[in-house]
């Protein structure tokens, strides 16, 4: 309603021409519709997300625009930038491995390859930076923290001799740091593993990243032809795996509730074998092979974990596909890019030569909830839609559009849901969307965002506290890191 309208309606008190009272019996007909619209708003305001915009379930293109959320009803998020950190120019150094991003003690932490720097959730005010030691940089960053600390990997910073105007990170030290205060707790060579030795020996440079995890009460890193385990509480070395049968080097690792899940790349017959891994000891529990068949190439470069539990596979290249391990962890589970669901995007976020990529994946339980690739519209718009995918036999679940011209980006899992971000166009900024895992309803958070966060979501890291979605990049060349609200 128009403010001139709303002068004429008896707002600032009485008005001519006003209607004449109503009869009796239209008071009574008026007040049953009354009680019906309020028992509706309550059903509504019991889940917010519950109904809402968006496309349709099964991937359609919509009637209409999506819709804003009502004044009177209550959202979740306000579509209100609370405070925003403009990107700089080293922002954007290192690579994929080296950027992280952690939520806690009221601070909301970025890292990346030059420095890592501490904010208040609430201001934004900068609380501690860290940078990397003896000047170097940061090459490995734990995907996550525990217990307010987490860990990076590091080494100096030299000129390639084969390539002028090129640097090398050699890749040789870790530290575990804590997150309140910004202090290094501990630090560790890598120096003295098998691996360095033997890249040294042979006049070759040492790794320029790490992969790296805490797992329980340990810190495990996946470093070439070595595994190395360390003493969470004082960073003492307790183990170490080396030459593993079948040429293999390790490319990656995460947690999982019951130990390491370790990703080694090996021989072109079976290029990729998965470990469990006991963090304290470095005992295999189990190991699986995967064929150059399953993995559709004879290299296993190229493929990271995305999950530790289930054990879920992204192979990037070759002919991409995720690939699934069963609990017996002999059943293998292939998600071909193209199926039933249309085509998966599977290229990595931020990836450059072999650094570690990252996916827009979301794995909760049995389910994976991810994107299509982005389908032209016209010369200016392209569309897709989010997808969930049942792991234990890849079929589709799910399938849902933002709009007939907007993209989506899987954000994160939050209880039963799917936080999913429209990255945004001039008609339709930037939005937070809430969907069920369990059939992809749902519907906007709140209203949109500020147009000057268009192609922010695309690049960005979320994390999602206190009433607050935060989004870090290393990519956007406007912002590196802003809190909503």
């Amino acid at each position: 309603m128009h403010q001139g309208d709303q002068r004429q309606t008896g707002l600032d008190g009485p008005v001519r021409g006003a209607p004449s009272p109503v009869p009796p019996r239209g008071r009574f007909v008026l007040v049953l519709a009354g009680m019906l619209i309020l028992a509706v708003v309550a059903a509504v305001l019991v889940r917010p997300w519950d109904g809402g915009a968006g496309g349709s379930v099964d991937g359609g293109p919509r009637e209409e625009r999506t819709a804003q959320p009502s004044p009177n009803q209550r959202s979740e998020l306000t579509g209100e930038q609370a405070w925003a950190v403009a990107a700089a120019t080293d922002d954007h150094a290192g690579h994929a491995g080296s950027f992280g991003s952690w939520l806690a003690d009221g601070l909301l932490v970025r890292a990346h390859a030059t420095g890592v720097a501490a904010r208040a959730v609430a201001t934004g005010r900068l609380k501690w930076t860290l940078p990397p030691p003896d000047g170097g940089e940061f090459c490995g960053v734990g995907q996550e923290d525990s217990d307010g600390r987490a860990v990076l990997a590091y080494g100096a910073v030299r000129q390639r001799e084969a390539a002028q105007g090129l640097t090398h990170v050699d890749c040789s030290a870790i530290t575990l740091v804590d997150l309140a205060t910004g202090g290094r707790v501990w630090s560790a060579d890598l120096r003295d593993t098998g691996h360095y030795r033997s890249l040294r020996e042979d006049g070759l440079s040492p790794p320029h990243r790490a992969s790296l995890a805490i797992v329980r009460q340990s810190v495990v890193v996946a470093y070439g032809r070595s595994a190395v385990g360390y003493d969470l509480a004082d960073g003492v070395k307790r183990w170490e795996i080396k030459n593993v049968h079948g040429s293999c080097a390790f490319t990656d690792v995460l947690a999982a509730p019951d130990g390491a899940v370790m990703l080694a790349s090996c021989d072109r017959s079976y290029p990729l074998a998965v470990f469990g891994v006991d963090p304290s000891t470095g005992a295999r529990r189990w190991r699986t092979d995967l064929t150059a068949a399953q993995v559709g190439r004879d290299s296993g470069l190229g493929t990271w974990l995305v999950s530790a539990r289930p054990v879920v596979l992204a192979a990037a290249h070759g002919r991409p596909r995720y690939l699934v391990l069963g609990k017996d962890r002999r059943r293998v589970t292939t998600i071909p890019q193209t199926g039933e669901y249309g085509t998966l995007d599977l290229s990595p976020v931020g990836l450059s030569g072999t650094d570690r990529g990252r996916f827009r994946a979301l794995v909760a339980g049995r389910t994976m909830v991810t994107l299509t690739t982005e389908r032209k519209v016209n010369d200016y718009r392209s569309s897709n839609a989010v997808v969930a995918i049942d792991l234990r036999n890849a079929g589709l679940l799910w399938s849902r559009s933002l709009g007939e011209s907007a993209t989506a980006i899987p954000a994160l899992i939050d209880r039963e849901t799917a936080i999913v971000m429209r990255g945004g166009t001039y008609e339709e900024p930037p939005q937070a969307y809430r969907l069920k895992l369990v059939d992809g309803s749902g519907g906007a958070m709140g209203p949109a965002y500020s147009r000057d966060l268009i192609g922010l979501a695309p690049t960005a890291l979320f994390r999602f506290g206190g009433k607050r979605l935060f989004l870090v990049s290393e990519i956007h060349s406007k912002v590196s890191a802003v809190a909503l609200r």
